[in-house]
């Protein structure tokens, strides 16, 4: 860290270096246990899809998403379990949801 950056005291340089490591992406999307609504619908518009970008907010998004739709159309006590594991390419994952 620089006090005096730029030869000016009180100011202050700040030198981030980020460390990426490998990118993990999704493999493969497995969603069941939908037998009373369009499969369709219900995963049109998910974050996480075969060959995005894996993480752990797309999972939560989906599972609101997924939730959301069975409880707006009349189905209160629908529950989601998910769950994900490293698939065989240490960069990839796969997640399923029940």
């Amino acid at each position: 860290m620089d006090r005096a950056y730029q030869g000016k005291t009180g100011r202050i340089a700040v030198t981030v270096k980020i460390d990426e490591g490998p990118q993990w992406l999704v493999e493969k999307l497995a969603v069941e246990g939908i037998t009373q609504v369009n499969r369709d619908e219900v995963t049109a518009g998910l974050a996480s899809a075969g060959g995005q970008p894996f993480a752990d907010t797309n999972l939560a998004f989906d599972r609101n998403q997924i939730l959301a739709y069975y409880f707006e159309r009349g189905f209160p006590n629908a529950n989601l379990k998910s769950s994900w594991q490293p698939a065989g390419d240490p960069t990839m994952s796969m997640w399923s949801t029940q």
